[in-house]
């Protein structure tokens, strides 16, 4: 074993770890484990080097040590942290205790101190700009962390007003206050100010009011007082006439003298004036802004509004109406509208295209959305078929297919016979035929046909097949109507004689009455003699005798 802490070698630790800081530690003391050992710092520093001194630190935030933060002289937790100043191990007592944002405050080597300034701070009870500037001032009555929610808006003079833990409403009476734009002794003793708005961002419209009988009123200055037959109480005056129309009065002239010329007037979005009496009243809902009012709902050009009525109690009865040339219409709401290319006129349209075809063609409109155009389709009417996008289709004819007066009709496939249309062009009628089908031929146009059914020449269940001419013999048909089946013959070849219906003959032949390379051909009666032929079967040939 080599222990390399303790021993004496090249790769030994001699005196690499210093004493009383750092220890050494052989990670495995096999002879062939060499430069393995460590300086590992002892507690309370930490730190560790392979081979070589260890850089020690020391860090009193976590540590367990006389001057390290524990015990009596812990952090707060959670309120507070601790914050070390340096880990090098010859600086000691040199941590803080800092406050954990809300809160704040700081105190060396000991628990600090904690405020929560909620004016300030940012938590869920802090005023987080609630006091807005530079009308309010926030205030944070106590700054302990447990007095939460204690903070206050106030408003700043000249405006009045306070909340706890909110925003205050400020209000600004410019007849009382102090301010530039503030009343101060401008009515007169025969007058009264009256505030309008205590809104601080309304300004300069209090009043001063003349008392009745007379009225009149002037907005930040002193009044010229008049009569104003709309507010003030006498005979000739509106008397609330107007404000019980719900209607506004308006004054014609304020002149004393002048009577008897106010005016209701109604209140938009209505609309109508009468004087010295309520006015009667129209909505028109296509121009008006009202929660029942088209507001822009007819858009533009491709819409138009109208309202049929105009009485404020008949209400939601405007209508958008597409403009030409698109169709639709909609009641109280925006309209759907379509454009068909079949039957608008636009520059897109289909303009009487499709009924310049000789067969008459359909217009169809696959999409009658405005923004797709160009699509409408030229449709062949039935019997025809055949279709076009924007233009005139040609059409075809399927006269076996369709129904039609120049049609077939089911005349072939009665017959059980196949029909074909030669020409599928429109204009080309009464071309179809009536085909049979193999193994039976024959063709007619516009008409059943009469099938036949050579049985020698064709493939089929009756049919000879190679039966005669394997035999050395011809196949005769003798009726090649397609219902007359098994009539074909098998017959001999000259000077063979004999025939045979559906299979090969049995051929004859007489040598001494024919005329072949292996009959008598005239030998006996050059001789004076007789011929006779005892064996006629064709496969016996020169047995003829004399």
């Amino acid at each position: 074993l080599l222990h390399e802490c303790n021993a004496t070698c090249p790769t030994c630790a001699g005196d690499a770890c210093p004493a009383g800081t750092q220890e050494c530690m052989d990670a495995d003391d096999a002879m062939n484990s060499v430069s393995d050992w460590s300086c590992v710092c002892i507690a309370p520093l930490i730190g560790d080097a392979v081979a070589a001194e260890a850089r020690c630190t020391l860090d009193e935030c976590v540590a367990d040590c006389a001057t390290c933060a524990v015990g009596v002289h812990a952090c707060l937790l959670p309120q507070q942290v601790c914050t070390e100043g340096s880990t090098d191990p010859d600086a000691v007592s040199d941590w803080m205790c800092d406050c954990v944002a809300p809160l704040e405050g700081s105190a060396p080597t000991g628990p600090a101190y904690c405020i929560l300034r909620e004016c300030d701070a940012t938590c869920p009870t802090c005023a987080m700009d609630a006091c807005t500037a530079p009308t309010q001032a926030c205030v944070d009555l106590d700054t302990a962390p447990t007095s939460m929610s204690d903070w206050e808006c106030t408003c700043v003079a000249p405006l009045e007003g306070v909340a706890v833990a909110g925003t205050a409403t400020c209000t600004l009476d410019e007849c009382t206050a102090a301010c530039s734009t503030c009343a101060g002794t401008a009515c007169p003793a025969d007058q009264t100010c009256r505030e309008g708005d205590l809104d601080p961002a309304s300004t300069s419209d209090w009043e001063c009011v003349c008392n009745a009988p007379l009225v009149g009123s002037a907005t930040a200055a002193a009044a010229a007082c008049e009569l104003d037959e709309c507010t003030a109480d006498c005979a000739s005056c509106a008397q609330q006439t107007c404000p019980k129309a719900t209607q506004t009065c308006i004054e014609g002239s304020i002149d004393p003298l002048s009577i008897q010329d106010w005016t209701c007037e109604c209140i938009a979005p209505l609309n109508g004036t009468a004087t010295a009496a309520p006015a009667s009243c129209t909505l028109y809902e296509c121009d008006a802004a009202c929660p029942t009012c088209a507001m822009g709902a007819c858009t533009t050009p491709d819409q138009s509004c109208n309202d049929p009525n105009v009485a404020p109690g008949n209400t939601d009865d405007w209508t958008c109406t597409c403009v030409l040339p698109l169709v639709g219409q909609a009641t109280a709401a925006s309209a759907a509208c379509t454009l068909d290319e079949c039957t608008a006129a636009c520059s897109s349209c289909e303009a009487g295209t499709c009924r310049t075809g000789r067969q008459n063609q359909t217009c169809a409109d696959q999409d009658t959305s405005p923004l797709s155009t160009g699509d409408w389709v030229c449709e062949c009417v039935t019997p025809y078929e055949g279709d076009a996008v924007a233009g005139l289709a040609s059409c075809t004819l399927d006269e076996c297919a369709a129904a039609c007066p120049s049609c077939a009709g089911g005349v072939c496939t009665a017959a059980g016979q196949e029909c074909i249309d030669v020409d599928l062009a429109a204009d080309s009628e009464e071309d179809w035929e009536c085909r049979c089908v193999d193994p039976e031929v024959g063709v007619a146009v516009a008409a059943a046909v009469a099938c036949t059914l050579d049985e020698c020449a064709s493939n089929c269940t009756t049919c000879a097949g190679g039966t005669c001419s394997d035999a050395g013999q011809a196949c005769v048909d003798t009726n090649t109507s397609a219902s007359a089946l098994r009539d074909w013959e098998c017959r001999c070849a000259p000077p063979a004689e004999g025939a045979a219906n559906q299979a090969a003959a049995d051929c004859t032949i007489d040598e001494c009455a024919h005329a072949c390379a292996a009959c008598e051909q005239g030998t006996c009666a050059t001789a004076g003699q007789n011929c006779t032929d005892p064996f006629d079967t064709a496969t016996r040939a020169g047995d003829g005798l004399g």
